[in-house]
C-alpha cells in the first residue's frame, strides 16, 4: 500500500520474522490513560472473536508459528514468526484478530482487573517507583516518556469505551511500516503482505 519495507535474507533463520510497527503507540495516548494498550494488546493475544484461547493458540502452534505484541513509547510492534510456506495463513490470522478484535464488557473487566495487579506489585519496589515518576516529572510527560505502561491511577481510569475510541487510532495502516528478517525474498514477504492486509483495507502511507 505504499508503506515501506525493509527486508534483509538470512538462509540459516528457520522462520520468517515480520515486525509489523504501527507508529504512534503510548505516545498518542494521554498521561491520564496510559496502560490502555498494555489492556488493549492483552486481550488480542488471546485471539479473535472467531478464534480465541486455547484454540487460537493450538491453530498458531500447529502452523509453527506466534504473534506477539509489543508495546513502545512511539509504537506499537507486532513480531510474527512463520515458516515461509505459512507466512500467508498467519498474517491472515493476524489481521482476523485485529479486524475481529474479542473485545467484550467482561474480558475488558478481566484484563483490566490483571493489568492493575501486575502494576501494583511494580509499585512495591521503591526504585521502580523514583524511576517511573522522576523520569515523566523532568521531562514533563514528554511522548518519549509514555511507554504504555501506566501508574495505577491512569489504569483505572480507562473505560471499555475509551479502549473502542482509541483502537483504530492505535492500528492504523496508514501509519505502519514492516520489517523482515529470514529466506524469503523481498518481493515475496510484499506480495504476502499485500495480499493479506490491503485488498481488503487500502490506504497510503503518509508521514
Amino acid at each position: 500500500n505504499g508503506s515501506p519495507l525493509y527486508s534483509e535474507v538470512d538462509n540459516s533463520l528457520p522462520r520468517q520474522l515480520l515486525v509489523i510497527t504501527f507508529e504512534g503507540g503510548g505516545g498518542i495516548i494521554p498521561k491520564e490513560l496510559q496502560g490502555l494498550d498494555w489492556i488493549l494488546t492483552e486481550i488480542l493475544q488471546e485471539g479473535s472473536k472467531n478464534l480465541v484461547g486455547d484454540a487460537y493458540r493450538k491453530k498458531l502452534f500447529l502452523l509453527n508459528s506466534d504473534i506477539y505484541f509489543s508495546r513502545k513509547p512511539r509504537a506499537l510492534n507486532v513480531l510474527i514468526k512463520a515458516p515461509e510456506k505459512n507466512l500467508r495463513e498467519v498474517l491472515n490470522l493476524f489481521y482476523d484478530v485485529i479486524s475481529n478484535p474479542n473485545l467484550t464488557v467482561e474480558n475488558f473487566n478481566r484484563v483490566k482487573e490483571q493489568v492493575l495487579n501486575a502494576r501494583a506489585i511494580s509499585d512495591n519496589e521503591m526504585r521502580s517507583v523514583t524511576f517511573y515518576y522522576a523520569l515523566r516529572d523532568v521531562f514533563k510527560y514528554h511522548p518519549d516518556t509514555l511507554d504504555s505502561t501506566g501508574s495505577i491511577s491512569s489504569i483505572k481510569n480507562i473505560t471499555f469505551e475509551k479502549i473502542n475510541e482509541y483502537y483504530s487510532k492505535i492500528f492504523d495502516f496508514n501509519h505502519a511500516f514492516y520489517n523482515t528478517l529470514g529466506k524469503a525474498r523481498e518481493n515475496f514477504v510484499k506480495n504476502e503482505i499485500n495480499k493479506a492486509f490491503f485488498r481488503k483495507v487500502g490506504g497510503k502511507f503518509s508521514d
